[in-house]
């Protein structure tokens, strides 16, 4: 599975569409390790909040990673499921 998820990584950081309503005006474009490093950091802190910021930029042979997951809370783990079928939908 990490093979899966440094190909969601590398798939988000290599968009360009993924981090442009997050810069200012002026500010210098970010790099695509900068942006693998922003991209891996949100998955790893948060699966709901990379998801709701990356959902649908996502392909579908990524839902396997998020399918996957799975969590103490299953509510956690049905949202977060459901949250990426939402995007693919």
């Amino acid at each position: 599975m990490e093979e899966l998820k440094e190909s969601i990584i590398n798939h988000i950081s290599l968009n360009d569409a993924a981090f442009s309503k997050y810069q200012q005006r002026g500010e210098e474009e970010l790099s695509a390790s900068q942006k693998k490093i922003l991209a891996q950091n949100l998955l790893d802190k948060s699966v709901l909040m990379f998801l709701n910021r990356f959902g649908n930029l996502l392909k579908k042979e990524h839902l396997v990673y998020f399918k996957q997951l799975k969590y103490e809370d299953k509510n956690k783990e049905d949202i977060i499921q459901g949250t990426a079928y939402e995007f693919l939908s």
